[in-house]
């Protein structure tokens, strides 16, 4: 798919009262805590704590003396920066945290080089792709056919699919340093769909790219093999800690966010007419879910990602809104008849393995339900 596809069209006229109700309840809620949709002070708190966290850890490992104590700082240095991420990242990537874009921009472009990402190709195959046509087949991008996993009920089936419930989480463990290496690079080169944005291709945006990889690259490797030259920690250890640990931290990240997509949600393959027969309100909530994070305040640490349906219905918004937002989202879904559903992680757990097996099966055989 290196071409443009023909853009989806959802019914606009169904569940008009609901999308006009909740974008009213919204703005009231804004009103009556006398605040807006962006970030504010306490989020920004938490961020510099994060970021001041993540800098003690890497000085502290890169004073290591031996290798257990570099894996210790390190594993440490990378989970807050993750976290950091997780919470300024994603938002950023919606406008959600400042006001003006250009602020927003600069904020991925620091935040993602502990983690390796390129922003920019991150944002488009998010904003533009997964949050317009979520789970419908060859727009989504993140339910591309790939020989690790099968995600939609339209993909050819492969033997390896049958075990895919049971080494998911080395898929999930590998997906950062797929990112970070090979699909950034792919992108970068034209070889995705994303090639269809072509102010990409300009030199500043070539220059940037390689700029932040070397910076990861940096951070990572090179900083910490000069730091450690004179210790017993070998230049191939630094390097196995590295992708140890992003492992680790990609298979924390990954499994926190894909699960509500796959938990019990419908799949779509456009026809012909480009069409799609129903509201793209509605679209959310046959595609995707919210969890709730227990106890509740751990909301707050995870950006938000647990409430991944209010996010999708209402990604404009800080995620410091979201629980206030969620319980909006649930009251309108009653009234409107929408399939709201807040569930607990265990049961996402359950559901996400469920899907899995059942995209496992052969469809040949008549498995598939």
């Amino acid at each position: 798919m290196n071409v443009k596809k023909p853009a989806l069209k959802f019914d606009t006229r169904q569940d008009a009262a609901f999308t006009a109700e909740l974008k009213q309840a919204a703005k009231k809620y804004l009103d009556d805590n006398r605040t807006h949709k962006h970030a504010d002070a306490r989020f920004f708190a938490k961020l510099i704590f994060l970021l001041i966290l993540a800098i003690v850890f890497y000085a502290n490992a890169l004073q290591a003396n031996t290798l257990g104590v570099y894996i210790l700082y390190f594993a440490a240095f990378m989970w807050t920066s993750m976290m950091l991420s997780m919470n300024s990242f994603h938002d950023a990537s919606h406008g959600s945290v400042f006001r003006k874009p250009k602020y927003n921009r600069w904020l991925m472009a620091i935040v993602c080089i502990p983690m390796g990402t390129d922003p920019n190709y991150w944002a488009l195959r998010h904003v533009h792709f997964h949050h317009t046509y979520p789970n419908i087949d060859g727009y989504d991008l993140d339910t591309e056919p790939n020989p690790a996993l099968r995600q939609t009920p339209f993909q050819n089936w492969s033997p390896q699919y049958q075990y895919q419930h049971l080494y998911w989480p080395l898929v999930a463990a590998i997906s950062l340093g797929y990112l970070c290496w090979v699909s950034d690079w792919l992108d970068r080169f034209g070889k995705t769909p994303l090639t269809i944005f072509s102010y990409l291709k300009k030199p500043g945006y070539w220059f940037q790219f390689f700029a932040l990889k070397f910076f990861h690259l940096s951070i990572v490797f090179l900083i910490p093999l000069i730091a450690l030259q004179d210790t017993f920690i070998l230049w191939w250890q630094i390097l196995g800690v590295y992708f140890l640990i992003q492992a680790f931290v990609s298979w924390f990240l990954v499994t926190t966010i894909l699960g509500t997509h796959w938990a019990d949600v419908d799949f779509f393959n456009p026809k012909d007419d480009h069409k799609i027969p129903h509201s793209w309100q509605r679209h959310a909530f046959l595609t995707a879910c919210d969890w709730q994070a227990n106890p509740r305040w751990l909301n707050n640490w995870l950006g938000g990602l647990d409430l991944h349906l209010t996010h999708h219905l209402l990604p404009a918004f800080s995620n410091r809104h979201y629980v206030a937002l969620a319980d909006i989202v649930a009251k309108l879904a009653e009234k409107h008849a929408m399939p709201y559903r807040r569930i607990s992680y265990t049961e996402l757990f359950k559901l996400q393995q469920r899907f899995l097996k059942k995209m496992g099966r052969n469809p040949n055989k008549g498995n598939v339900s």
